[in-house]
């Protein structure tokens, strides 16, 4: 818990507009920051280990938002080592020592804040310590896929539902994103980051999982190329300016002359629009099964359901084996 909120207090300070606007990623700011807090906590830092830690991942903090190195398998690999493996890194390798000057440098003048920020918030970090949790806030992910094609799912699943579709229903299907984030999942070549492909296979299967959404051979499937044809990805300006943030919306002609649409306003699984109990149990279900098998990743849920009871987090060591 403390990782993830310095993580989010982290990002707020700096401003996660002004840091996208300026090509960078707050996976490596925000992330790296709630890493190391996490790793430090648990190595047991005394106040002065730990400003030496934050002196050390201040001067580590990276990462840009486009690496301009084509679409290729080379680019998706560094993209999450970016993403996840620095903030691991960086988070778990230093702390242990540094010195005191740098520590103490970077809490009185908070230059950090000055290079990334135009204009930082560095109070952002102790406000309302201790009584605001960020971690009450957490999005839960519906969909295991590049965050902003979740609206666009949102609102196929919704006309699907609603009109009975089925991919031979289906003429053409036009996508309007955020024009900041549309580029990042336009037909890229990882399964799981590419609109296009996500769209065809959830009108193709009725829906969606972790396995079909991350399946690489299924982006050589004739009938999900065909359905590809038909689609278009407009960036839209005026959804980036729009809250709450990641809005989408899909609109579908079909083969009989109907004209379709849906706008998502809150992606399912953010705290604007939580998800029930129930699907946050079939996700987890869905993610666990495929590496427990399924009678222990139900054996799982339910011991974390009725965690309170446990006397030791210990106990659930046994469930996390494959």
């Amino acid at each position: 818990m403390l990782g993830y909120d310095l993580c989010c207090r982290s990002t707020q300070a700096l401003g996660p507009r002004a840091i996208y606007a300026a090509g960078r990623s707050s996976h490596a700011l925000g992330g790296l920051f709630g890493a190391a807090a996490a790793a430090g906590a648990l190595a047991g830092l005394g106040a002065d280990q730990m400003r030496w830690l934050l002196s050390y991942i201040a001067q580590q903090a990276s990462g840009i938002r486009d690496l301009g190195a084509g679409r290729g398998a080379q680019r998706e690999s560094v993209r999450l080592r970016r993403h996840a493996g620095a903030q691991r890194r960086h988070g778990c390798d230093h702390g242990r020592s540094g010195l005191p000057r740098r520590g103490r440098r970077v809490q009185r003048r908070a230059r950090f804040f000055d290079a990334f920020a135009v204009e930082p918030d560095p109070e952002e970090l102790a406000r309302e310590l201790g009584a605001r949790f960020d971690i009450m806030g957490a999005n839960i992910k519906k969909w295991s896929v590049g965050s902003p094609i979740q609206a666009a799912l949102d609102s196929l699943e919704v006309l699907v539902a609603e009109h009975r579709l089925r991919a031979g229903d289906v003429k053409e299907i036009t996508v309007r994103l955020p024009d900041v984030e549309a580029h990042i999942v336009d037909d890229r070549s990882m399964p799981d980051i590419n609109l296009q492909h996500l769209l065809a296979v959830m009108l193709l299967d009725g829906g969606l999982s972790f396995a079909s959404s991350h399946d690489v051979a299924r982006m050589r499937d004739p009938a999900v190329l065909d359905l590809k044809q038909g689609m278009t990805l407009i960036a839209d300006r005026e959804l980036s300016e729009a809250r709450p943030r990641r809005q989408g919306i899909v609109e579908v002609t079909t083969n009989d002359g109907r004209k379709l649409s849906h706008r998502t306003y809150a992606v399912r699984g953010t705290a604007d629009n939580p998800m029930r109990r129930d699907e946050v149990e079939a996700n987890a279900l869905d993610l666990l099964a495929t590496v427990l098998g399924a009678e222990r990743a139900r054996m799982l849920v339910d011991r974390v359901w009725d965690i309170e009871r446990l006397a030791n987090a210990r106990e659930l060591r046994p469930l996390l084996e494959a």
